[in-house]
């Protein structure tokens, strides 16, 4: 029930979106105010594998790994009144999200530098709650994507490249 639930927004908008715009699945795994985008594994997968739900991050990380998946660790640097404090999990996950548009810019040049020390794969995201954004941020390719698979293939192979936006045209 949990999963059906879950996953309503993301079958909205695939379902409005038709073919007009391609619209892929993935999920957040948060753990005590630290969170993780998981990429490649459907929701299928997740009512498949109700054990998740009692996994620790660093087994949860290897599992979904090991499935195919592939595990970003979100704007890891992120400071805010309900974390007690930042943790990184360099060699659990696939890579940061360097660019974040909704943190702050010493928080995403402090993922930045941490990924380049330790070679991480770099993402970016928008991170949008609300309507009224004027900013994006994400990663484009060459050639369309096809699939979740094909995003997760490019991000492991270190394909595409970070884009940031701040259009009053977007917003329209």
């Amino acid at each position: 029930e949990q999963i059906e639930k879950y996953c309503e927004g993301y079958e909205s908008v695939k379902a409005l979106a038709g073919d007009k715009l391609d619209v892929f699945f993935g999920f957040e795994y948060s753990y005590f105010g630290t969170d993780f985008l998981v990429y490649g594994l459907g929701k299928e997968w997740l009512l498949s594998h109700p054990e998740i739900m009692d996994m620790r991050p660093k087994e949860f990380f290897q599992f979904a790994r090991k499935e195919g998946g592939v595990v970003i660790q979100a704007h890891p640097f992120r400071q805010d009144f309900y974390i007690d404090h930042i943790r990184l999990f360099t060699s659990d996950v696939d890579g940061f999200e360097v660019l974040n548009i909704s943190r702050r810019e010493i928080e995403n040049r402090a993922a930045k530098a941490y990924a380049d020390i330790y070679g991480l794969r770099q993402t970016a995201g928008s991170d949008i709650h609300g309507i009224g954004h004027k900013e994006l941020a994400g990663m484009e390719f060459k050639t369309p994507l096809k699939s979740e698979k094909d995003y997760c293939g490019r991000i492991l192979r270190g394909e595409g490249n970070i884009f940031s936006i701040a259009d009053k045209k977007y917003a329209q």
